[in-house]
């Protein structure tokens, strides 16, 4: 039996990245959950793409397929540790790449082979029921377990086993790789091995298990609605889960609750609608799911791997949509002041309550210590900003008695400046390319001219700004353009850069080599140019995908914006053909 503490699955999108659809040619990332790892798997670096592509087409011209599982070939005396040894060494970079990789970030042409390797890496795992024996039969360098204590060695093959299981379950329920039944596969045997140790511990709960983890029996209904299995089963865990989000005594994330509620009345929609047999709740179901999703259009790409998979039903949940919600790509004014531009300055988190600084009200903290921290490191940082929207306040209050019209037009760029909505955020993601390579935004950075429209919209201040003429240009070969956009005096400009790439290189330093910066300069005539430098995480990069048409995201409404010349030559990320 496999050793415990593996079953909790971190419930994730089932949607590819750019790199996993192949929108981006970039290299595939190590995945996030890497410093949780045992330490023997620390340091170990990716390997190239192409040269695990190349590994997993020779395997392919070896197993034949759809391939023989393995515990099934181990009973008929098919298979040896020779024969698992060999695979191995024939296929280490592949191995190492499906030890490693984010799953989203796999390339679907190579699925078959990733799930082969990763099913055999937790067969061997099953047969570790005594660490030093398995050990002995040569196995700990091809699942790259260090030798040492025995508690240490049981350890990191749980930890293993965890990040396995997830990484084979998850990829297999991608929506581009669509194989549910393997999923369902491995989820059988983790639900197996699972009320097993409840009923050992003598849980109260033994007989109802996915009140003790939400995670892995949403995934299984996950893996059941996918694999098109529509009957009473699939029903009632997908109704004892609805049941569970409000049970109080659950120890789970409000956040945590509220996706599995999303997904359920999602599944039990469509579950209703292929039975057939109680119309009242699968309209019930339907309504519940699409009301949420209206007021929150920011999930567009997640649940789109839900709701319009290939080779399901036509979802009434969709039907309910209707194609305009997944092809409007603006985000509602609701969303934009619910989840946009509010994160904690000093950490990047984004927790239910946030602090605002009282003197500019433009930057947020989520503590009361953290920001008493304004007083201390990242006061130096803030101080300038921090003056000069303080002043612009003032300002915009003397103006609103003497001159309301330009009182309202400074009022709305700063907003527009200050608090970029997602659209503007995204378009400028994928302009500088972050999704290709994130460390392009410590070089480049991306101008918007843009004019104020009084008369656009009496409600939403986006749609008063339009974005006339933008691009990108690498940050160092345009200083003196600067200069002359936004006034600073002559070096200003220089030592502006540099401060910046030192802040950043000061972050990586202590750790935050996942955060990123975005660069953008707006300016108009009549108005103070802006210079903002936001934060992106990987985690951030990981919610889109790369959009060639970005430039039809900027402006909320009208035509998208001309580009923007310059006498260099201009740095739009455009995305390399790949053969």
């Amino acid at each position: 039996m496999r050793p415990r503490g593996i079953f909790g699955l971190a419930h994730t999108s089932y949607a590819p990245s750019s790199v996993g659809c192949g929108v981006s040619d970039a290299e595939p990332s190590i995945d996030s959950t890497y410093m949780e790892l045992p330490e023997s798997w620390r340091g170990l670096e990716l390997p190239l793409l192409a040269v695990v592509r190349e590994e997993a087409f020779k395997l392919r011209e070896t197993i034949r397929y759809p391939p023989i599982p393995i515990e099934e070939m181990d009973n008929d005396g098919a298979i040896t540790m020779d024969m698992v040894a060999q695979l191995f060494m024939s296929t280490a970079s592949l191995t190492l790449f499906c030890e490693l990789v984010d799953g989203k970030d796999i390339p679907p042409d190579i699925a078959p082979e990733v799930i082969r390797i990763l099913q055999t890496q937790l067969f061997l795992i099953d047969q570790l029921e005594v660490p030093d024996a398995g050990l002995k039969m040569g196995m700990a360098p091809f699942l790259h377990i260090k030798r040492g204590s025995e508690q240490k060695e049981v350890d990191e093959i749980i930890n293993q086993s965890a990040l396995l299981n997830r990484k084979l379950v998850t990829f297999a329920l991608r929506e581009d790789v669509d194989q549910p039944l393997e999923a369902l596969r491995q989820l059988e045997q983790m639900n197996s091995g699972y009320t097993q140790e409840l009923v050992l511990a003598r849980s109260v709960n033994a007989r109802k298990p996915w009140l003790e983890n939400l995670d892995l029996y949403l995934s299984i209904a996950d893996a059941l609605v996918f694999a098109n299995r529509f009957d009473e089963k699939t029903k009632a865990l997908l109704e004892n889960l609805l049941v569970a989000v409000d049970d109080p005594t659950i120890d789970v994330s409000t956040s945590e609750k509220t996706h599995t509620a999303l997904c359920a009345h999602m599944h039990l929609a469509l579950v209703f609608q292929e039975l057939g047999t109680d119309p009242i709740k699968q309209a019930k179901h339907t309504e519940w799911a699409a009301k949420y999703l209206r007021k929150h259009t920011l999930q567009r790409d997640a649940v789109s791997a839900y709701i319009r998979r290939r080779n399901q039903p036509s979802h009434p949940v969709a039907e309910a949509l209707g194609p305009e919600w997944f092809e409007n790509t603006q985000v509602s004014l609701r969303d934009e002041k619910r989840f946009v531009g509010k994160m904690c300055a000093q950490c990047l988190s984004s927790p239910p309550k946030l602090l605002r600084c009282r003197r500019c009200q433009m930057v947020f903290y989520w503590s009361v210590k953290l920001s008493l921290l304004l007083t201390k490191g990242h006061w130096k940082a803030h101080k300038v900003q921090c003056d000069l929207m303080g002043q612009k306040l003032k300002q915009i209050e003397a103006m609103k008695t003497t001159d309301p019209a330009a009182a309202q037009r400074l009022d709305d760029v700063l907003r527009w400046q200050n608090f970029a909505s997602y659209s503007l955020r995204l378009a400028a993601i994928n302009a500088v390319g972050l999704h290709h390579a994130p460390e392009r935004g410590r070089e480049h950075v991306m101008l918007m001219q843009f004019e104020h429209c009084p008369s656009a919209s009496q409600t939403d201040y986006r749609h008063r700004i339009r974005v006339v003429r933008c691009g990108v240009y690498k940050t160092r070969e345009i200083l003196n353009d600067i200069e002359r956009l936004t006034g600073m005096p002559r070096g200003a400009a220089k030592k502006f850069v540099e401060d910046m790439e030192a802040s950043f290189h000061s972050n990586s330093q202590n750790g935050a080599e996942d955060i990123f910066p975005l660069t953008t300069l707006t300016f108009c005539k009549g108005i103070d140019p802006c210079i903002k430098i936001e934060s992106v995480t990987k985690y951030m990069l990981t919610l889109s995908r790369y959009d060639p048409e970005w430039r039809k995201m900027v402006n909320p409404v009208g035509e998208p914006p001309a580009p923007f010349r310059l006498r260099v030559p201009n740095a739009d990320y455009v995305r390399r053909s790949v053969e």
